[in-house]
């Protein structure tokens, strides 16, 4: 992969990654079909890429992460004063989202994990099982597209149920295909969220749960590093933080949906041609 590919890759992974189509599958596609390369090492390559917007969110949401750190910080250092806050509304808000990112994030490690070294690590070793998965679980987060209920909740109001149940659900992610702020939103309009704190909530669980990711992928996998990953991955964090109010406007439009039912029959031609 030569620099204008590098950037071109980081450009597409800033925008994609806001949209519920699975910005893994469509690194994938491009970097297998496109530039020809293995797809073990393109799917490890756009787990990584996730890193640069992955500092894009933390930036966009930079208000809810220091006051949840300054949260966790004050209650090992000074507990009492936590139970005696006058603002303790806030106090409550801050804990549930805590206790909320820390639970999801440690069930979508157990999950993804589980599917990574059970099923993901074979897949790719057969190109056509792997194209088959891939378009599988497009043609899923498709469907998932299409549901739209939403209710009233709003993002202050999460607890513990739906951090199990949409941590289980972000875990799924790892598999190529299978959208992770698609699959997330879903979880929490299921759950009676607003749409708006759906998308809210989905993005900032994102931080915690690509950070494991990352860390995971040098340590337990044979990620064949590129120092150009780290061109994608900064143009990444760019265009995706530039990019993430607009493209979140159309986030939630059901037309989505087709899009990833387009990418689907396109991960299938590999297997017929």
């Amino acid at each position: 992969m030569n620099l204008t590919e590098a950037v071109i890759i980081g450009i597409v992974q800033g925008i994609t990654e806001w949209l519920p189509v699975s910005s893994e599958a469509v690194i994938t596609l491009i970097l297998t079909q496109v530039l020809g390369t293995d797809p073990g090492q393109a799917l490890n390559a756009s787990i990584f890429l996730h890193t640069g917007t992955m500092i894009a969110a933390f930036l966009y949401f930079r208000k809810e992460y220091t006051e949840i750190i300054k949260y966790c910080l004050n209650k090992a250092l000074k507990p009492q004063e936590i139970l005696d806050n006058p603002r303790k509304l806030t106090q409550e808000e801050n804990g549930r989202l805590t206790i909320f990112l820390g639970s999801s994030t440690a069930l979508t490690g157990i999950i993804g994990a589980t599917i990574y070294f059970t099923g993901i690590k074979a897949a790719v070793q057969n190109p056509t099982i792997f194209y088959i998965l891939m378009s599988a679980a497009l043609f899923m987060t498709g469907i998932l597209r299409l549901y739209n209920k939403s209710e009233s909740r709003e993002y202050s109001s999460v607890n513990l149920k739906d951090s199990i149940f949409v941590g289980i659900l972000q875990g799924f992610s790892i598999i190529p295909g299978v959208s992770r702020s698609g699959t997330t939103a879903f979880g929490f309009l299921f759950r009676e969220f607003d749409a708006r704190s759906a998308f809210h909530l989905s993005f900032l669980m994102s931080v915690p749960a690509v950070a494991a990711g990352s860390i995971g992928l040098e340590l337990f996998t044979e990620f064949n590093f590129q120092p150009i990953y780290l061109v994608s991955a900064a143009v990444a964090g760019i265009v995706g933080y530039l990019t993430v109010d607009a493209v979140l406007e159309i986030a939630d439009r059901a037309e989505i949906a087709w899009i990833c039912f387009a990418l689907g029959i396109l991960a299938l031609l590999p297997t017929i041609i």
